[in-house]
């Protein structure tokens, strides 16, 4: 005897507005969602003022894609009743989607006024005012979800990306911890927690988080990225080129990877490959200030010096900052001079074999004579500059009043008379910098406690820039 095949219907059981809701309901289910529309209308046919079929409505519009629809259908559910939330939030993840997230906002409060227990209301908010950057009422969104839903591992692993942003890296670990407890197999907690650890120094311990990321999502290119970045970190190169080789293969597209792997093959001193991968995270992200030291640094592995200093002048107009010493060397012809300014400027800690017989040419700028600081007006300028004695790392420093041939500080630690330092000036006008050598002759106490005030005379060389001139003159 032949078996008939058995296929499921829908029956329809009475024609009421709520008999259509239901069909409705089956219809989205299968995913049917226009059918599921037509039994909406049929509804709200025989009862216009049916909000849960309005609000059915707002979501299968939201399905289709056509969110002024689904706006216009949450409107018509709240006139009907205002206590709808599930309207509210309907409306705000649409703002969300397009951007609008003022309204979001306003839409997603409503939404916790009506219903203060429901966790999803706060999960979104969370997120809204986590976008704003309003971080103490997303931290506060965040926690009332886990309180009416403890098992949200979602809003644990938000909350140690605040408690990331804002510094508190006990307080981070602890909730990305908690997010990987209730569940380890999401790869964006395991890389989270790798990379707070990577910022302690825990590179050992960040590496077998990202592997474990990896194990979770193989095909995840910033995984693999992360693991070759720990990897440096530890010294293994050849690892190190494996993962990110793995990285790049996965996704072109990573400069962060490409900057890595061209760190790599200039400790290998094979420019040419460094080169490329340099070149490469500069043709996706032009203002990577690594990309141009790395390939400066590159080209000095291939005597190209001159090249060099192009490079590296690159870079700093990108930060907007104008190294008058190295210039100086510049137009002297004096490259490996130049290039020795230029990388200090950048804060480039790197080694660099430089030739003995260059390195040995720095020219000394001499302090002006002290007719030619009294042929310079002086000027009443308070604004914000970072000086630094030699190599060490730059200080913030206060003008009182400033020339073209020198400037009186206000300190918070003091000079020694006779110091050379290097003095960066913000252009405030030009939205410019620039860096300025200059030598301690007088030293002063503040009235303030704990204060200092240095008198610096500018070195002569080409102190007259147009930027400063002009600055000076405005």
């Amino acid at each position: 005897m032949k078996r008939e095949q058995w296929v499921p219907r829908v029956h329809v059981v009475g024609s009421s507005p709520q008999a259509r809701l239901g069909l409705a309901v089956t219809h989205a289910k299968s995913g049917n969602y226009q059918r599921a529309l037509d039994e909406c209308r049929a509804a709200l046919y025989t009862n216009p003022r049916k909000a849960d079929v309005h609000l059915t409505m707002a979501t299968l519009y939201t399905a289709l894609e056509r969110y002024e629809e689904a706006i216009e259908s949450c409107r018509s559910a709240l006139n009907l009743n205002p206590k709808l939330y599930q309207a509210y939030l309907i409306s705000a993840h649409i703002h969300k989607m397009q951007g609008r997230i003022p309204e979001a906002l306003e839409a997603s409060r409503l939404a916790v006024q009506i219903d203060p227990e429901n966790f999803y209301s706060y999960l979104l908010l969370g997120e809204l005012t986590l976008h704003e950057k309003l971080y103490d009422d997303a931290t506060e969104a965040f926690f009332a979800a886990l309180k009416y839903n403890p098992q949200l591992e979602m809003a644990h692993y938000k909350l140690a990306n605040i408690f990331q942003q804002r510094d508190q890296e006990d307080r981070a670990i602890a909730e990305v911890e908690a997010a990987l407890e209730l569940n380890p197999a999401v790869a964006r907690s395991q890389m989270l927690l790798g990379d707070l650890l990577m910022a302690q120094g825990e590179y050992e311990a960040a590496l077998a988080r990202y592997r474990e990321a990896v194990q979770v999502s193989p095909y995840l290119a910033e995984a693999h990225a992360k693991v070759g970045a720990a990897y440096l970190q530890l010294g293994l190169q050849h690892e190190a080129l494996q993962a990110l080789r793995m990285a790049l293969l996965l996704n072109p597209k990573m400069a962060e990877a490409h900057l890595d792997l061209g760190k790599i093959y200039l400790s290998l001193k094979k420019a040419s490959m460094a080169q490329r991968e340099y070149q490469a995270a500069l043709e996706l992200n032009s203002q990577l200030i690594e990309g141009y030291t790395g390939i400066g640094d590159s080209l000095i592995l291939e005597g190209k010096y001159e090249e060099a200093v192009a490079v590296y002048q690159k870079a700093l107009r990108i930060t907007k900052t104008y190294c008058l010493k190295g210039e100086h060397y510049v137009s002297q012809g004096e490259y490996i001079s130049a290039i020795v300014e230029f990388r200090n400027t950048l804060n480039l800690i790197s080694k660099i074999q430089l030739p003995e017989t260059e390195a040995g040419k720095l020219i000394p700028l001499r302090p002006r004579t002290s007719g030619e600081r009294r042929q310079n007006e002086r000027f009443l300028i308070r604004m914000p500059v970072d000086v630094r004695e030699g190599t060490a790392n730059y200080a913030p420093a206060v003008t009182l009043d400033v020339s073209l041939g020198g400037m009186l500080l206000e300190t918070p630690w003091d000079l020694p008379v006779g110091a050379e330092v290097e003095v960066i000036t913000p252009l405030i006008e030009h939205d410019r910098k620039i860096a300025l050598p200059a030598k301690v002759v007088r030293l002063e106490r503040s009235a303030m406690k704990g204060r200092y005030r240095p008198a610096l005379e500018l070195l002569s060389g080409q102190l007259e820039s147009s930027e400063w001139r002009n600055f000076l003159e405005k």
